[in-house]
């Protein structure tokens, strides 16, 4: 609430409400990681070459041309090639490198896996 002298204290219930909210991705399906080591080679290096791309990102870009590579992060976490606690570490670090931390990373990260896993991939064969 916001008074002439400044902001003051929010309502219990709203604190009670916000305490408990923590910042944690969930995996964008229950995928499972496939036993395939080409697969996981193939998606170790995707998740390597977005994460280069997130880190040269500059201001006011971040946000438009970072969707599309989470997406094809998330789809091929949904596509089990990607371990999606490992993708959510490197992804919130490039994102971090970047300039972009806290919700904002959270909530890009989380929209762009999850639009991504409703196409899974798997690695191309060969």
């Amino acid at each position: 609430r916001v008074t002439g002298r400044g902001i003051v204290a929010a309502p219990v219930a709203l604190l009670q409400l916000c305490a408990g909210r923590a910042h944690a991705i969930p995996a964008p399906l229950p995928a499972a990681l496939i036993d395939d080591a080409r697969a996981r080679a193939y998606g170790r290096r995707a998740l390597d070459t977005v994460c280069s791309r997130l880190r040269a990102l500059g201001v006011g870009e971040r946000h438009r041309a970072a969707f599309g590579p989470l997406c094809g992060v998330g789809s091929l976490v949904a596509g089990g090639c990607i371990d999606p606690a490992e993708a959510e570490v490197e992804l919130l670090s490039a994102l971090a490198d970047a300039g972009l931390t806290g919700r904002d990373a959270h909530r890009l990260i989380r929209c762009g896996m999850q639009a991504g896993a409703r196409t899974p991939r798997a690695a191309p064969s060969i």
